[in-house]
């Protein structure tokens, strides 16, 4: 069973990719997505230079913004039978190759989210859970990218694909893996969480960045996207009373809720 990393990176970030890839070994691939819309530092051509020069990376270049177009461009291009998902800031843990096969062999799914944590070892999150569970409608709601593994064959049989309407570089610039992932699960797929580490990633994540309005004001087009108009309401209004506590130094609850409203109404 081999694995296939994509990672997505835009103009100078690609920097940072080197040093984020684990020695090479005969199961393990990157496929490194690179966003070029300005003109390179002098450094970052050498990286590139580096990275073509592995035999264990594919590079691919694009000359556009939008992370859902670098994910959807990865996944076209991907040939491993197991693909995880990762910005330039996530690096795979090494153990975690054996876990990633194991939750694919036992449990006979066609995506699995694992753990992820910080570079001093602590959870990523504070809520991960000890125990193995089958994804939901609602359990993809708290899962990010960075914790994600797809089989290869079950993208392609599903036919799913990321909303371009939706991640960094888009009109709604967060929500696209939780969408990617309803839409697996409404297209018939199944998937389990797997209590094992996959990634390391800096403590900040601009997923739970709620001064940033773009993100914040996002959720309500996120809602409607998933939910239609009726149920994607009420659960904007139900999600807007939950995170309170997260977004309350940024904004009013009426604030943040009206400015979600316009987001619902725009899509």
């Amino acid at each position: 069973m081999h694995i296939e990393v994509i990672i997505s990176t835009l103009n100078s970030r690609v920097e940072s990719v080197l040093g984020n890839l684990l020695q090479p070994r005969s199961d393990l691939s990157y496929l490194i997505v690179h966003q070029v819309t300005e003109e390179l530092p002098e450094a970052a051509n050498e990286v590139v230079a580096l990275l073509n020069a592995r035999f264990d990376v594919k590079y691919i270049e694009m000359h556009c913004k939008g992370l859902s177009k670098s994910r959807n461009k990865g996944l076209v291009n991907s040939s491993g039978d197991i693909i995880i998902l990762f910005d330039d800031d996530a690096q795979l843990v090494e153990s975690s190759l054996s876990s990633v096969k194991n939750a694919f062999h036992d449990k006979k799914v066609d995506f699995c989210t694992m753990k992820a944590r910080c570079p001093d070892g602590e959870p990523f999150k504070a809520a991960y859970k000890g125990y193995s569970f089958s994804h939901t409608e609602f359990s993809i709601f708290s899962v990010s990218s960075i914790e994600i593994a797809l089989r290869k064959d079950s993208i392609e049989r599903l036919g799913v694909e990321f909303d371009e309407r939706f991640g960094l570089g888009a009109k709604y610039s967060a929500s696209e893996e939780n969408i990617f992932l309803l839409d697996l699960i409404k297209s018939g797929a199944s998937g389990c969480y797997y209590p094992r580490y996959l990634s390391t990633h800096p403590s900040f994540s601009s997923g739970r960045n709620w001064g940033n309005e773009n993100m914040a004001f996002s959720k309500g087009a996120f809602f409607r996207r998933c939910f239609g108009f009726y149920k994607g309401l009420v659960l904007l209004f139900l999600f807007s009373i939950k995170k309170y506590p997260d977004y309350k130094d940024y904004y009013s609850f009426t604030g943040f809720f009206r400015r979600n409203v316009q987001s619902f109404k725009s899509l």
